[in-house]
């Protein structure tokens, strides 16, 4: 059977899809004992295979602290690959997880020229995507745009190194 267990936005976003039996809205910011009844729900399940929407931060750090049985596949995506180098946090949630999905066949080639001996990597492309309304832009011809699609982090944009390696295209 499927359980999806998720934020009250998350919930939202599922609806159009999921069978309501299937999901319980848990709160937007989890306490301990939030998290001790997940644990306690999960481990009373006859789950073999947990799956996490993200494999990254405290929420997953602090659930897979709890002594689950080493039965259950904990499957996470993993957003951010250079994570499992540079992260305490991670290499600990490694210690359960050790599947991980990433976002897309680029990111699956450069962990094969890694070594992870002991965790797994597959690729996915995810097919819900939220639809926002249709703007038409009229772009002059002597501009350019540059878009950077995602999530990039502060510390890891390096915009002046973009914009005069476009300068030396010219």
């Amino acid at each position: 059977s499927i359980r999806i267990y998720c934020s009250p936005a998350i919930a939202e976003l599922i609806a159009p899809w999921a069978d309501s039996a299937e999901v319980e809205i848990l709160r937007q910011k989890l306490r301990w004992p939030d998290y001790y009844r997940l644990y306690r729900k999960i481990s009373k399940s006859e789950f073999n295979t947990v799956i996490f929407n993200t494999g990254q931060g405290s929420l997953i750090r602090k659930l897979l602290l709890f002594p689950f049985a080493k039965t259950i596949s904990f499957v996470a995506i993993l957003h951010n690959i250079n994570y499992l180098e540079t992260s305490r946090s991670q290499i600990a949630i490694s210690h359960k997880v050790k599947k991980y999905l990433v976002l897309n066949d680029y990111l699956l080639q450069s962990l094969a020229k890694k070594s992870y001996p002991k965790l797994e990597f597959s690729s996915y492309y995810p097919v819900l995507y939220p639809s926002y309304p249709e703007v038409e832009i009229a772009k002059p011809l002597s501009e350019i745009w540059v878009v950077i699609p995602g999530q990039v982090e502060n510390h890891q944009r390096d915009y002046p190194t973009l914009i005069n390696s476009l300068i030396r295209q010219k």
